[in-house]
């Protein structure tokens, strides 16, 4: 019996330092010589991160231990603020390389945690800015309600992002929408359907900053175009900012079955955008806007479109904003859109009891621009039937006031009462509308 005991005695010692010399050489195995770790070192020495070192000792001719590596890159994440983004690409790097050495140390440094936490959040999706929107609509036109399924219906949208490397991000948004009988809710030119509804890459290349994708263009304040597009866009410019913009917008796979040549803006006729907008602020309180739009499109059908349009944005005091936008087309009738404004205040949904409201007068010719963010805009119908795309003669006039509340972080309500009235004659129809909305951010 004593010497089973004995043999098991003998055993447990011999497993034990098995283990820990199986630990040891885990832990205090060399870095081979022809390793990156060597120059990655020797970089942060001349960069002054590393201290107490100078570049030989990383030439390879003495081998350093995966501890002691461990050792250096830990007292370098100490001096980050020695850095410049190359050194801090490189310690991110070293950082990954030896996470384990690095967490199996046994004195932690705050330091060491905090950037393999940062290291490791780099590689997840971020899903803020997801919200949920409920919204209800009640129209009017000529006084008789005008009443559809979809006045009453919710949206969610998931937005998430993530870090490509190299300060490159990439971004996409998931949306569904369904009306109050439950039935699909069409939302940015999609079925309603939970989808895919936009997906962007951005990053910087030269000077400024590269968007390529399928996006939503709002540009200046929206009165030419707050549309879907699948392309590219660049900005470029610190005092002056420059944006250019190609791409593919929605519904450019319907072309219209017509002998006559299609003089409308609306891009259903397989348009293809290239812009260039210029935002130049005067000084701190006036912003000069302009932009330069050019529709094209394969159909031979289609005549080319271009829009030119100036804006000026004025601040007046701390709560007031004034807005002047005009736009005009090379159509030759019905070419001219204008925009003037009034804001107070603004509501952000992040801060709690914080509120805002804008009033806008909006005059939209039905040829003067592509798809406008505002609801003022063409018609696309009379009082009994819909008037199609090619015969688009009368746009719209009026205003709409806008109030937004902040009840509690996070949470925005929206009420807006929108009048409208036809630019041409009485024979189009005259319209109110009223919207309550909630919308949850997280």
């Amino acid at each position: 019996m004593k010497k089973i005991i004995a043999f098991i005695f003998v055993l447990v010692l011999i497993v034990g330092n098995a283990g820990a010399a199986f630990a040891a050489e885990s832990v205090f195995s060399d870095v081979p010589a022809n390793h990156w770790a060597y120059d990655a070192a020797a970089k942060l020495v001349k960069a002054g991160v590393i201290e107490g070192y100078n570049d030989a000792s990383f030439r390879g001719d003495r081998l350093i231990t995966r501890y002691e590596m461990a050792v250096i890159v830990a007292k370098a994440l100490q001096n980050t603020d020695k850095a410049d983004a190359e050194s801090k690409a490189i310690l991110d790097k070293l950082s990954i390389e030896f996470s384990k050495e690095l967490t199996n140390m046994g004195v932690r440094l705050s330091a060491v945690e905090s950037k393999l936490a940062q290291n490791a959040q780099k590689h997840l999706i971020n899903w803020s800015g997801s919200n949920f929107r409920i919204r209800y609509d009640h129209k009017t036109k000529d006084g008789v309600t005008v009443s559809t399924s979809d006045d009453f219906n919710y949206t969610m949208e998931l937005v998430g992002s993530s870090d490509i490397g190299d300060g490159w991000t990439a971004e996409l948004r998931l949306e569904g929408s369904r009306a109050i009988n439950n039935a699909n809710h069409s939302v940015d030119n999609k079925s309603g359907a939970f989808d895919l509804e936009s997906y962007v890459a951005s990053g910087p290349v030269g000077a400024g900053t590269l968007r390529v994708g399928r996006m939503e263009n709002i540009l200046i304040n929206g009165l030419v175009l707050d549309q879907f597009m699948t392309g590219l866009s660049y900005q470029y410019g610190s005092k002056m900012k420059v944006l250019v913009t190609e791409g593919k917008l929605d519904y450019y796979t319907a072309l219209p079955n017509t002998s006559t040549v299609v003089s409308d803006l609306s891009p259903t006729y397989g348009a293809t955008l290239a812009s260039i907008n210029f935002q130049y602020p005067v000084s701190n309180r006036t912003t000069l806007d302009g932009g330069y739009y050019r529709t094209y499109s394969p159909n031979k059908l289609y005549k080319k479109g271009i829009i030119k349009e100036f804006a000026v944005t004025q601040k007046v005091g701390d709560d007031w904003k004034l807005i002047a936008d005009y736009a005009e087309s090379n159509r030759s009738d019905n070419a001219k859109a204008t925009l003037a404004g009034i804001g107070y205040k603004a509501a952000v949904p992040s801060t709690p009891k914080s509120y805002g409201w804008n009033l806008d007068y909006v005059k939209n010719d039905a040829k003067a621009t592509i798809v406008s963010a505002y609801d003022i805009a063409d018609y696309g119908y009379t009082q009994s039937t819909k008037v199609t795309s090619m015969s688009k003669t009368n746009g719209q006039e009026g205003y709409q006031l806008t109030y937004r509340y902040v009840p509690v972080k996070n949470v925005l309500f929206t009420g807006r009462y929108l009048e409208a009235k036809p630019v041409n004659g009485t024979s189009y129809s005259k319209e109110k509308w009223y919207r309550a909305q909630l919308e949850f951010f997280f």
